[in-house]
């Protein structure tokens, strides 16, 4: 689980205008997607982390990892009607909305990245709800499957926006895309950065064997072929240098043959999402975003709150959280020879390793603690 642990800096303050007000009111969060990646573990560090505030949560969510973990914290969830045709969701999902209405009062529905976004916001028209759609995709670097299916996304966005009372960007690069493509106005909008935990004393990084790593879904535009090609270069240079990647998804077999080709399989290893990311943040040197596009790196802030200097890729809002030169390095997206540039470089020099960290840790500490997170998400309840 990945609530505040011993060893990290949290607190359990809430914003005084949230702690006066008097009455509840539940919020029903929904998300399309049960698995244990950067958007159901935002959710997961916000249904913990206003569990006991005014808005108490109850997470709608497919069934898979993320309902387990739920339920070992006991957090009120429903499981979610997701599998079904596209009119039989919604209806599943209307019927479900009203009943909670019914019996258990009302509510404020906060929905969760694109999938959520059309089945549950559809299902909210004629139920006048308050209605809180978070985006977690779309930048003006994000690039769809299909362009025909990116028009048709841009066009359900724009007619769903009349039936969410405020949109969440969780950075400014998602905000000035949805501004720009007119799919909400500024005043129903909000930036509200993810969170990550503090660990209290950031790693003291040794110049022995260096170990690297990153976490994410592996897919098309993730960039880890990118990555692996810079390996190959690497370890002409580094014979000891290794890689852990975290994450499944649908190229995973593809990167895997593309590592035995490149006969790199005695540096990089391949190993499942986790939710809690301490342990392994513990025994990295270095920490590594190769995405071709992306919105924002929940991982990223997870590293650089462990004391880890970051190279990551200039797409999205990934400038917002890595400062060039001072916590780490950007380079451009799909530039192998860039990723070994910059990886070569840290990899060398074990005191820019630790300067990069300890500027990192105190970015996050200022910026984008989970704290931060929950108390900006709380005042935007209390709004409503």
């Amino acid at each position: 689980m990945r609530r505040p642990r011993r060893g990290t800096e949290t607190s359990t303050k809430r914003p005084q205008r949230v702690a006066r007000l008097g009455a509840q009111r539940r919020v029903l969060h929904i998300l399309g997607d049960g698995s244990l990646a950067g958007l159901p573990r935002h959710v997961i560090d916000l249904a913990l982390g206003t569990q006991n505030s005014p808005f108490p949560p109850t997470v709608i969510a497919p069934s898979g990892p993320i309902m387990e973990v739920l339920e070992e914290e006991k957090v009120s969830r429903i499981p979610a009607p997701m599998h079904l045709g596209t009119i039989q969701t919604v209806r599943a999902l209307k019927a479900l909305f009203r009943r909670e209405a019914r019996e258990n009062g009302p509510f404020i529905l906060h929905v969760h990245g694109g999938r959520a976004g059309w089945f549950a916001r559809l299902a909210a028209f004629g139920l006048n709800l308050k209605l809180v759609y978070t985006e977690y995709q779309w930048t003006h670097d994000t690039r769809p499957a299909s362009s025909i299916r990116g028009v048709l996304d841009l066009m359900a966005m724009n007619m769903l926006d009349s039936v969410t009372t405020k949109t969440i960007a969780t950075s400014q690069a998602a905000a000035h895309f949805l501004l720009d493509r007119g799919i909400t106005r500024s005043e129903k909008l909000a930036v509200i950065y993810n969170g990550a935990y503090l660990h209290r004393h950031p790693k003291q990084h040794k110049d022995t064997t260096v170990k690297i790593g990153t976490v994410g879904t592996l897919k098309d535009g993730r960039g880890y072929e990118d990555l692996i090609e810079a390996m190959a270069l690497l370890v002409q240079h580094h014979p000891k240098i290794h890689l852990d990647i975290v994450g499944r998804g649908s190229d995973i077999r593809d990167l895997q043959q593309l590592v035995e080709r490149r006969t790199l399989t005695a540096h990089i290893d391949f190993s499942d999402f986790i939710l809690d990311l301490s342990p392994v943040l513990g025994h990295w040197d270095i920490y590594v975003h190769p995405h071709r596009h992306d919105s924002f790196g929940q991982a990223l802030l997870d590293a650089m709150g462990a004391g880890l200097p970051v190279v990551a890729t200039h797409v999205g809002a990934t400038s917002e959280v890595v400062g060039d030169r001072v916590t780490g390095t950007l380079v451009e997206p799909r530039n192998p020879r860039m990723l070994f540039d910059a990886l070569d470089h840290l990899a060398a020099d074990a005191a820019l390793r630790n300067q990069y960290g300890a500027a990192g840790y105190d970015r996050v500490k200022a910026m984008f603690t989970v704290e931060h997170m929950v108390s900006q998400t709380l005042e935007l309840y209390a709004s409503l």
